[in-house]
């Protein structure tokens, strides 16, 4: 299979000329479909994202991305992401005291 597809549902039951039949379908995986455009989204510290920021950071491919993302804003750091549908995400993180740090994730387009 080509790799795009990562999960599967199957049907089966019965079928008015072939007795019984059975439906594959697959897809990439659950959930709402990633962002296609280039977006730059922020959120402050301590701050809720909004929809448009978790759009964004749902559309990263990497739960463990997400959810470390989600702890840093949780934990005071405000987050500035820049995302490329095609290309990655760029995340700078900047805490209390003004440190930054910056994580990149790198996809190709299709992935």
């Amino acid at each position: 299979l080509h790799p795009t597809f990562r999960v599967a549902g199957v049907g089966c039951g019965p079928h008015p000329t072939m007795t019984y039949a059975c439906a594959v379908t697959l897809a990439g995986g659950f959930g709402p479909k990633p962002v296609d455009k280039r977006r730059i989204v922020m959120c402050a510290a301590g701050g809720e994202p909004d929809e448009r920021f978790m759009e964004v950071l749902r559309s990263v491919p990497d739960d463990d991305f997400q959810q470390e993302i989600l702890d840093q804003i949780e934990g005071g750091c405000s987050v500035h992401l820049s995302y490329d549908p095609n290309a990655g995400v760029e995340a700078k993180l900047t805490d209390e005291d003004g440190s930054v740090t910056e994580y990149n994730m790198e996809w190709e387009a299709g992935e």
